[in-house]
């Protein structure tokens, strides 16, 4: 008799530099605001030295690979939402590479000067932050607390602190979430969620043999939005995982805990901290499970802006046969 496949899966990758370095830099990024002045000047500055390395992007950095990928987003008090986007995709290792035609898919219009803006400010963007992680050692690395102290970047922190753009004044509040969380910029960032995916899931199918693990393939990338409840106490949020899935931390207000269980499978809780430093695993849920996901808020602490606690990046598999 075939023994029972888990439920539910952990991979570390605490003691892999590389995936932990762009963990750390995604994080950070997703924070940062792109009208920073510090970002001007750093795209004058490489203006200035005339330092393009390819089509639509204005420098490689060697210590922050990245890939650009389709993604779509789904809010868990609300409609499906997916969006389509052309992409670049790599095979080779953590290739450094940022798509031709990127579009926001957070339903506003943005022309081409909006796109080419988009496509060098979040290299500059990407570099300062990785430049900071590089300058660091040990810890300090992956300590947001410090890094924000110290970063001369302006933060968009919590999540509900970020303007949104310009509309017709008629939005309803979820669309103003919409605008906030899904700017062409926060898109960027959470497409690039596919490169640690991709690494996850190759080191599970090392440690399974690849035994009953369904095939991922990037761009493959939904976000999941966790709202607090409208009154006291948790606010449990079923859902089912349809696919194979790999589920990882973009950002949780400070304060919040999330807490994930498998129905009918109590010992499978997990918990997942607001300190980012913390975030040295990814989950895997198998197709067909049904999961319970819990914002918690510590006790006098506010839920940010009253509604938005967490985001969370899913990098979803190919179904089963």
């Amino acid at each position: 008799m075939a023994a029972q496949q888990p439920s539910m899966r952990s991979i570390d990758f605490s003691d892999n530099g590389e995936v932990m370095h762009v963990a750390t830099a995604l994080r950070r990024l997703w924070l940062v605001d792109p009208g920073s002045p510090a970002l001007a000047d750093k795209m004058a500055t490489e203006d200035e030295h005339e330092h393009v390395h390819g089509e639509g992007c204005n420098h490689e950095d060697e210590d922050e690979p990245m890939h650009d990928h389709d993604h779509d987003h789904e809010h868990q008090h609300g409609e499906s939402c997916d969006h389509d986007h052309e992409h670049h995709h790599e095979e080779e290792e953590h290739a450094h590479g940022h798509g031709d035609d990127d579009e926001c898919g957070c339903g506003h219009d943005h022309g081409d000067e909006d796109d080419e803006e988009l496509r060098r400010l979040f290299p500059a963007a990407l570099q300062s932050v990785a430049e900071w992680i590089s300058q660091r050692t040990g810890d300090q690395k992956h300590r947001d607390d410090i890094w924000k102290a110290e970063t001369d970047l302006v933060l968009l922190d919590p999540a509900q602190s970020a303007p949104p753009p310009p509309g017709d004044g008629g939005e309803d509040e979820e669309d103003d979430d919409d605008a906030i969380l899904f700017t062409p910029f926060r898109q960027q960032v959470y497409s690039v969620y596919n490169n640690i995916f991709w690494d996850v899931y190759n080191t599970l199918r090392q440690q399974t043999g690849g035994n009953d693990i369904a095939e991922f393939q990037p761009p493959s990338t939904t976000v999941m939005v966790l709202e607090s409840p409208e009154d006291d106490g948790p606010a449990a949020i079923p859902h089912d995982f349809e696919v194979d899935s790999f589920v990882y931390p973009v950002w949780i207000a400070p304060g919040v805990t999330i807490q994930l269980v498998i129905d009918g499978e109590t010992d499978s809780g997990v918990t997942i901290s607001s300190e980012g430093h913390t975030w040295t695993s990814a989950l895997w849920y198998r197709a067909g499970k049904s999961v319970t996901i819990t914002p918690k808020v510590a006790p006098g602490q506010a839920a940010a802006g009253g509604g938005v606690v967490a985001v969370l990046a899913l990098g979803l598999c190919e179904p089963r046969a």
